[in-house]
């Protein structure tokens, strides 16, 4: 009898086992999940049987992907609706949420001659074949995304008339901002007033301007805001958690997510994104594609460059691995306030100099805070990308006064002895200025050229404000989060080999590993103190310390 009763419960256990992974759930948008694209290739193929279907649903789930976006048009193919239909009706009975995505290329019979796969939106046929796409895949879905190419590349006579006396910068991001309120908006919800739309930015933060991309209108505009986070080998990885931080800062609830893909990377650079986009504050975190990842077709659909795909399975295979370590690294940062020194970027603007460094800071482990304005904190690491902020001088006097850390570059120490009321001496010859807790400014050198002991006593220049200080190589990044008396440090090691990290903390606490990536193996704890805690970490690899 009681064999039989045995067998009885682990049938009943299998049985609810079975309903519960079949079960239907909804997506939280206010809490941080996995997302995916589906491109136009693999809905009218893949996802055109039950079986690819099935298949599909399998791989979401293993790789804890909650929401897909399905392509209604790419590239002059569309998806007819009643595969859309289908293959939203069994993603769902699955329990995976299902929203629809839009890429605005050969849209026109005008092709742009700088960029033809692109669309002309001063061609009418483009507009109007814009318009009908939108309709069409509204009322199917919720919820769009649209793929970064809605853009404006184009020179025609068309556009040329169009811009008349304007520079090209201000009249593709007017243009822009028209064609989305009125081809893309006005249409979604004329058809489906539930729509909602997203406009997603690619990773080119300082040239977005020059495409028509108006970061600070069209999130205003739309109703949510994506950015691409992608990382190619050779990084910056940290740009990804700048990125995704400064577009937080400039659409607040309205900033979605960041979406990064396998083309160019290997599986260690791959995974990195992933980490960065969680870091950064995404709520939702989007991998491309499908298609890329899934599948060894990676489709019709694809531009220059796209045959750094050849990862995409092992790319895959990685994240896999690591999920369960990445929704790890979600929760335990999940409500914290992430803090460090601002280092902004002005919108809609690129300097000359200081190219790409915004997104570099983070692998010197200076603790970073992605800004779009001048405000008021913990101090300042200040590119050329602040030279035009009106309040640049009173900012950095006001962090004076509060003896707060600031470093800025040579090319911006130049244009602060440029404005009035900012009195320094003649800039010497030096990568950058640091201005110390006295007010005075001390020259350094290139802090990626430094050696370890120059960039430990140049970062902790900053972090000493914490009560904490990071002993480390160059290309380790230190990310902090507070949520009252509880702080947590999240250190990764880019390098491509082992190596030993110390923290050293003003106050005394029992201090342990919470979590490593990508797996338990990757950090161990060498010595700990009361004050002093000591790691080696493998490459590539990420821990998260917390107190006990």
């Amino acid at each position: 009898m009681n064999q039989l009763k045995k067998s009885f419960l682990r049938t009943m256990i299998l049985i609810a086992v079975f309903f519960c992974s079949c079960s239907t759930r909804q997506v939280n948008l206010d809490e941080p999940h996995f997302a995916m694209t589906c491109k136009i290739d693999c809905v009218n193929d893949a996802f055109s049987t039950k079986e690819g279907r099935d298949r599909a649903i399998e791989w979401f789930k293993r790789h804890h992907i909650s929401r897909v976006y399905l392509e209604s048009y790419r590239h002059g193919f569309s998806a007819p609706s009643h595969l859309l239909e289908e293959a939203k009706k069994a993603f769902e009975a699955a329990g995976i949420e299902c929203a629809g995505c839009i890429t605005t290329t050969k849209m026109s019979k005008t092709a742009p001659p700088e960029w033809p796969i692109t669309t002309c939106y001063s061609d009418p046929t483009g507009v109007s074949f814009l318009r009908e796409t939108v309709e069409r895949t509204a009322r199917i879905f919720d919820l769009i995304i649209l793929d970064d190419f809605f853009l404006s590349a184009c020179t025609c006579e068309l556009c040329q008339e169009a811009k008349g006396d304007l520079d090209w910068t201000t009249f593709r991001m007017a243009h822009m901002l028209e064609v989305g309120e009125k081809h893309i908006l006005e249409p979604a919800r004329k058809v489906n007033p539930k729509c909602k739309i997203i406009v997603k930015y690619p990773c080119w933060y300082e040239n977005l301007q020059d495409r028509g991309y108006d970061v600070v209108n069209q999130t205003a505009l739309f109703d949510y805001a994506y950015v691409g986070t992608e990382t190619r080998e050779g990084g910056p990885q940290t740009q990804a958690a700048w990125y995704q931080m400064w577009l937080n800062d400039i659409g607040k609830e309205k900033s979605l997510g960041g979406w990064f893909d396998p083309l160019g990377t290997k599986p260690e650079t791959f995974v990195e994104q992933a980490r960065q986009t969680i870091l950064g504050g995404a709520k939702e975190i989007l991998l491309h594609s499908y298609d890329y990842l899934a599948t060894k077709n990676v489709g019709i659909a694809i531009h220059d460059g796209d045959e750094g795909v050849k990862y995409g399975i092992q790319d895959a295979a990685a994240f896999e691995y690591e999920v369960q370590g990445l929704q790890q690294l979600i929760e335990y940062i999940k409500g914290y306030e992430a803090y460090g020194v601002f280092v902004p970027k002005k919108p809609n603007e690129c300097p000359q100099l200081d190219q790409k460094l915004v997104g570099k800071v983070g692998l010197l482990g200076i603790p970073f805070l992605a800004s779009a304005s001048l405000k008021q904190g913990d101090g300042y690491f200040l590119t050329a990308h602040s030279e035009n902020y009106d309040n640049l001088v009173s900012s950095v006097q006001d962090a004076q006064k509060a003896q707060k850390p600031v470093a800025c570059t040579q090319a911006l120490y130049q244009k602060l002895q440029e404005k009035e009321g900012l009195s320094l001496e003649d800039a010497p010859e030096a990568w950058g200025l640091f201005m110390d807790t006295d007010g005075n400014w001390v020259p350094f050198n290139d802090p990626f050229e430094m050696s370890r002991e120059e960039l430990n006593r140049f970062r902790n220049g900053f972090t000493a404000q914490w009560g904490i200080e990071l002993d480390a190589p160059c290309y380790v990044s230190m990310h902090l989060y507070r949520k009252g008396d509880e702080k947590i440090q999240v250190i990764e090691n880019f390098n491509d080999e082992e190596i030993r990290v110390k923290l050293n903390y003003t106050e005394p606490a029992s201090r342990k590993i919470g979590l490593a990536l990508p797996d338990a193996s990757s950090a161990s704890m060498v010595n700990v103190g009361t004050n002093t805690l000591e790691m080696t970490l493998k490459p590539r690899s990420l821990v998260l310390v917390l107190s006990e």
